[in-house]
């Protein structure tokens, strides 16, 4: 019998392919939830959420390697258990009649990496949010579904969402007359946005009248409340709990918001909005009245209560009308 002599160099070749294909084999292969539950570097980040997401994290590596290796991230739906690049195009085809969804995605997120941002005002990741509010809005239909009416009707609400999210994230200074400023030029921006919508997709003309007036009035006031902001130097001593009150009011009105059933119809789901978005404006207002210093402001404050309030008087008629 002929003895067979193997080279080192052919061990060791044989060795590297051994360990290469075991590192590709842990993630390229086919790898399911159930088993990355039992894989070494597979975490699950969002326990309980729609949309499970998972972070691979490199492990074949030293310590001081660490900062090499990027994280990878997955998910899995309900209906697949299959681990799949967690990109913005996988996500689509996961959900292929979510155009709702689709169109959510495209809006929030201009890049991949961005599906792992988490919302702090929801307490859960910005995806899965996303997700459950476009479900909600097909679950919700009756009727065949109008792609290009969902779009609009999610275009007005991805314009919401952005500026509330902003307001959310707002680091506060603890300072009420600040806090209020600066959050009521935001929520100004949000309504001039959404305006801007109705003007352009809109059909009723007293709604659309509407619109053009809460335009020309907010955009008056953030340059009221910019000027404000130029010139007030934040106090040294502050009360860090005063601005709660703002936040509370805000919250209210984004699950409103979440809870709207939109219709379609971008006169009805304009006029709904607005309603919600007015009454958190004058909470908001109506604080400052009670914990503000400052009479400029406080002006301000009055002057948006008394129109806001009679604006909303005029969209409950306005709704009540719209066929």
């Amino acid at each position: 019998m002929r003895k067979i002599n193997f080279s080192p160099i052919y061990l060791f070749t044989g060795l590297i392919f051994i360990i290469l294909s075991s590192c590709a084999g842990s993630q390229q292969g086919v790898m399911t939830g159930k088993s990355a539950a039992t894989t070494n570097g597979y975490s699950v980040i969002n326990p309980g959420e729609p949309i499970i997401m998972y972070k691979y994290t490199h492990t074949r590596h030293s310590a001081k390697d660490v900062d090499k290796y990027a994280p990878k991230y997955y998910f899995t739906t309900a209906s697949s258990d299959v681990l799949k690049d967690l990109t913005k195009n996988n996500i689509k085809k996961a959900y292929p009649t979510n155009h709702t969804f689709h169109d959510a995605i495209d809006a929030n997120f201009t890049n991949d990496q961005e599906l792992i941002n988490f919302d702090e005002f929801h307490k859960m990741y910005k995806l899965n949010r996303l997700y459950q509010n476009g479900n909600s809005t097909m679950s919700s239909m009756n009727e065949p579904m109008n792609h290009d009416k969902m779009k609009m009707d999610n275009s007005m609400m991805s314009s919401m969402h952005g500026t509330m999210d902003k307001m959310h994230t707002m680091k506060m200074s603890g300072d009420f007359d600040h806090d209020f400023a600066h959050m009521m030029v935001m929520h100004h921006q949000a309504a001039i946005e959404m305006s801007e919508f109705e003007i352009a997709n809109g059909t009723d003309a007293k709604t659309k009248s509407m619109a053009k007036d809460i335009i020309s009035v907010q955009k008056t006031e953030i340059d009221q409340l910019q000027a404000f902001i130029k010139n007030y130097k934040v106090p040294e001593v502050k009360n860090t709990d005063m601005h709660h009150g703002l936040g509370d009011g805000m919250k209210t009105m984004m699950d409103k918001m979440n809870n709207m059933k939109m219709t379609g119809n971008v006169d009805k789901d304009y006029v709904m909005m607005m309603i919600h978005h007015h009454e958190c404006a004058i909470t908001m207002a109506e604080d400052e009245l009670t914990h503000g210093k400052h009479m400029e402001l406080r002006k301000i404050a009055q002057n948006i209560i008394t129109d806001q309030k009679k604006e909303v008087a005029e969209f409950k008629v306005l709704r009540s009308n719209l066929r």
